[in-house]
């Protein structure tokens, strides 16, 4: 098999550079190295990028001459290298026997398509991704497909949707007797010519769905279509293998096939997303139907419980138990009401279960106590709101046995009010790894306000409430949808807007009937109305900021270009509401074009998700560019800078990542979710956790407001959005920004600081330090005990007892350094406190009267943290074997102990606990108060210095 996915992703890899290049082409390969052209711009600015496809073709081209019993031949990812390649290539590959193509334009070509007729007679498998042109591959695949000798073709995967309908449906009837595994992506045409594969009888693996979504009931609306389906279907009697993806009528077409007896299924898969999944309490029959297929080894379905009936609920667990040989149970949302008497019957039916995804409303420890009867499971994960304690989870991991090796069992949507904590967490995960060698996953249940189709801003609000200080101009329109659930559209964003002290008024684009689940209907508002709206506000009131969400029409958007420019409205944020979470569009193409020609180049900032960053590139008429990495993601971005906003935040949810930042291609991959903020000058990536939900949908409001914020602060834009979407230190923030650098470098090596780490300070300067430091000290603890009675948490009383207790300690240090001088204590606190000692002291204790708890934390953190930088740098550099030992080793030692360092990570973790809550604008005043902290303890050293 000659793979040249692998030799694309490692060209394009940013490690294959410099050296490790090199290497690859020194000798024989070096023949084979080709970089693309660097514009004159670009010269000195690093070393050119490898021509991936120029590469990889010349080395195709070598081995398919050296290798005649080549059989499987796999097509780069991004690249149509074989759309040419295979014009030299394909006469040497008389034994090809499969082909994948990562773009399916090779079959447009009709020479390329003769020659693999010609020259490649054992061809029986093909796989396709995508095409860059959709109106010609169906007639190009049937053509292609047609060509074949009859009955040769055994497997063919189009694993996305690229157009295939009528023409490509009718000539594969030709390879009825051969075909064994289908798995097609379709276009709504494309299902309903799935009616014409009346003679493809032979499938043993049949997989078929919609990317975008089908909601229509085949059987009330095109029943002719539905029973020609269904007795295609039925024709099937070696078909072992279902899979059914976003299709509503799902349940309706699965039926006749469960019910005949010349079928025996072992897998049968019915998925789809949120607006597609069916409602169990219409399709009972379906269920029932189930029961007469005990053959099923693997069941997967996904639908929605809304609302739970009792009748259905004992339905389908009748169901579930009478299919006793089960090996693989995935429940979607369709078990989300199930009970501990529920799961209790489950693990008591189905023994053999090896893989079980299920829901259990309030399920207790008692459920676990059952399920430990599973001797065979390896992957355990219960999804509803669960109320499992440590005790019952640590009991059910200690029950585990040989037949449950490396078990993965994750709880998904445990309830807050019986959280395990973090710490009791990890013992359970060190306890499962040392029993079975498994894993254990857990996340608390999040309450989602909405869940929408598009982008949505009611978590916006949950969030931004919590600190609704104003933070940008006074007044700003909403231009968009009113959701009637409130939840979403003008309704959220007016609260948003509110909640940070600023005037909302809106202008309705369109009206919608939705609510929690999604969009049912849209009213388009006409344009002119619009325009009515608009201009009224900005006659009377004034617009500092206009923020779109969805827009509706082609018109309207013209409207709203029309209305910024003869305003000068130049502060304009623009979430393209155009892509649902599905897939589907809620914008023409015609709309979307004229966004991209009219309301883009006006745009300050765009908001995209990836799929609507993808269309607003296809319908502007340039390049895909494909998303395989971090990498991909940055060009994306930057490929729509491109078309003319000043800002471009891309928003990556739909994809996450690996932790080497490539997209993730299982469940357990998916670590990394990264944003990329893209501008003039401007590249900032900034990556959060991923997090795993059913809840996902977008954050438009609260993306929306840097512009806001960052035009009437100092707050530079790239700041703005790790604040409001980064993750990780808090700390590391801080300290990494340019206000803040020069201080803390400036405390952290100060020439006190180094003349004590190389032994050269005078014992008279240590001496004026330790005394005023001991004076000092007797403040830092007065306002670390005020830190704790500002505080209602007893975790975070005690936490700042300990740091009072450590204080103590380091004071006994201070008293027995100051002995060593002829110093009692006494004569130590009749020393008057230098100024430097006043003015740092008591301004830790003046914020701790006059703000707030985390204030006064961030006040006392360069004390705390510095000391531990600084000490752990001196004994790094301390030599190992010197004759003379530094004079000032014990004063680097007390603050690089364990109780002195567990002290500073308990303070950090104090810290960064209450730092993400904060707004931007509160970040800016608690920086504030670090850097004025930061230079005062440096005005400490000076002092001590000269005494």
């Amino acid at each position: 098999m000659l793979d040249l996915r692998d030799l694309g992703d490692l060209l394009e890899d940013d490690k294959f550079r410099g050296k490790i290049s090199k290497i690859f082409f020194a000798g024989d390969l070096s023949r084979f190295h080709s970089t693309l052209p660097v514009p004159a711009k670009r010269r000195g600015m690093g070393a050119p990028r490898l021509d991936r496809d120029k590469i990889i073709t010349a080395l195709g081209d070598e081995i398919s001459q050296q290798a005649p019993l080549l059989e499987a031949l796999s097509e780069p990812a991004l690249l149509s290298t074989l759309s040419t390649a295979l014009l030299t290539w394909t006469p040497r590959l008389g034994s090809l026997r499969r082909l994948e193509l990562f773009d399916a334009r090779a079959f447009e070509d009709e020479t390329i398509r003769n020659l693999l007729h010609a020259h490649c007679p054992n061809l029986e498998a093909i796989t396709v991704y995508r095409s860059s042109n959709l109106t010609e591959t169906d007639h190009a695949l049937a053509s292609f497909i047609g060509g074949m000798p009859a009955d040769r073709l055994t497997h063919l995967e189009i694993l996305g949707d690229i157009g295939i309908a009528t023409e490509t449906c009718l000539a594969l009837n030709g390879h009825g007797k051969s075909l064994t595994t289908f798995r097609l992506r379709l276009s709504d045409e494309g299902i309903m010519a799935l009616a014409l594969l009346q003679s493809c009888v032979s499938l043993e693996t049949l997989s078929f769905g919609s990317e975008r979504g089908y909601a229509v009931d085949l059987m009330a609306t095109q029943n002719d279509v539905y029973q020609a389906i269904v007795q295609w279907l039925k024709s099937c009697t070696k078909l072992k293998s279902l899979e059914i993806y976003n299709i509503t009528s799902a349940p309706q077409l699965c039926s006749p096939i469960l019910l005949s007896p010349s079928i025996t299924l072992e897998d049968l898969s019915i998925n789809a997303t949120e607006e597609n999944t069916y409602v169990v309490k219409d399709h009972r029959d379906f269920h029932r139907a189930m029961t007469q297929q005990p053959s099923l080894r693997k069941l997967q379905l996904r639908a929605d419980p809304e609302p739970p009936e009792l009748q259905d609920i004992e339905l389908l667990m009748n169901t579930f138990c009478s299919l006793q040989g089960l090996l693989q149970l995935t429940l979607i949302r369709v078990s989300d009401y199930f009970k501990n008497e529920h799961l209790k019957v489950i693990a008591d039916s189905l023994p053999e279960l090896e893989s079980l995804y299920i829901g259990g409303f309030g399920a207790t420890d008692a459920a676990l106590t059952d399920l430990v009867r599973l001797n065979h499971l390896n992957t355990l994960t219960i999804s509803s709101l669960t109320r499992f304690t440590f005790e019952g989870v640590s009991h059910f991991i200690e029950q585990l046995g040989d037949g449950n090796k490396g078990l993965s069992f994750s709880i998904e949507s445990a309830d807050a009010d019986y959280a395990i904590s973090e710490e009791e967490q990890e013992v359970l995960r060190e306890l499962i790894y040392a029993k079975v060698g498994g894993r254990f996953e857990y996340q608390l249940f999040r309450v989602a306000l909405v869940d929408k189709a598009h982008s949505g801003t009611a978590m916006d609000y949950a969030v931004y409430s919590q600190h609704p200080e104003p933070f940008g101009p006074e007044q700003g329109m909403r231009i968009g949808d009113v959701d009637s659930s409130g939840g979403a559209g003008l309704e959220a964003d007016q609260k948003v807007i509110a909640a940070h002290g600023c005037y909302a008024m809106t202008a309705q684009a369109a009206l919608t009937a939705q609510n929690t689940q999604g969009v049912r209907a849209i009213h388009e508002v006409p344009s002119d109305f619009v325009r009515q709206q608009i201009e009224a506000c900005v006659e009377d009131i004034g617009v500092d900021v206009v923020k779109t969400g969805m827009l509706a029409s082609a018109s309207t958007i013209s409207v709203v270009a029309e209305q910024i420019k003869k305003h000068k409205l130049g502060l304009t944020v623009v979430d393209p509401v155009m892509v649902a979470t599905t897939g589907s569009r809620l914008l023409a193409e015609v709309a979307v074009r004229t966004m991209c020609e009219e309301l883009l180049p006006k745009t300050y900032i765009l908001t995209p998700n990836i799929p609507e960053a993808k269309l607003l590139l296809e319908k502007a008429g340039q390049q895909a560019v494909e998303v395989q990495d971090l990498d991909g993601l940055t060009k994306l971005a930057s490929a729509l800078h491109k078309l003319g906003p000043k800002y471009v935040l891309l928003k990556g949810g739909h994809i996450p990542l690996t932790l080497d930042g490539r997209v993730a291609k299982s469940d357990e991959d998916k670590h990394v979710v990264a944003n990329v903020l893209v501008g003039d000058g401007v590249l900032e990536i900034v990556k959060s956790k991923y997090q795993r939900s059913r809840n996902t949908h977008g954050t438009g409001c609260s993306l929306a407001y840097p512009a806001l914020l960052s035009v009437r602060t100092s707050i530079k834009l790239e700041d703005y959005i790790y604040l409001t979407l980064g993750s990780g230190s808090f700390i590391e923030y801080v300290l990494d920004r340019e206000d803040v650098k020069p201080a803390w470098h400036d405390y952290t090596h100060h020439e006190f600081v180094r003349r004590m780490g190389d032994g050269t300070l005078p014992e008279e300067s240590f001496k004026y330090y330790m005394i005023q430091d001991y004076l000092y000290l007797i403040h830092f603890a007065r306002a670390n005990a005020l830190a704790g009675y500002k505080t209602k948490s007893l975790d975070h009383i005690a936490g700042a007892a300990s740091i009072v207790t450590h204080i103590r300690q380091e004071i006994n240090l201070h008293i027995n350094e100051c002995r060593e001088f002829g110093l009692t204590q006494e004569q130590m606190e009749q020393y008057p406190e230098s100024l430097a000692c006043t003015a740092y002291s008591r301004f830790c204790l003046d914020i701790g009267q006059s703000e707030d708890w985390l204030a006064l934390q961030i006040s006392l953190l360069p004390c705390l943290l510095g000391y531990g930088m600084i000490a752990k740098r001196l004994h790094d550099e301390q030599p190992k074997d010197s004759p003379q030992k530094n004079r000032y080793k014990t004063w680097i030692d007390n603050y690089v102990a364990v109780d002195y360092s567990a002290a500073v990570e308990k303070g950090c973790a104090l810290i960064e606990e209450h730092a993400g809550k904060q707004s931007p604008s509160r970040v800016e005043e608690l920086v504030k108060i670090f850097v004025q902290a930061t230079r005062l303890e440096t005005g400490f050293w000076d002092m001590a210095s000269k005494p």
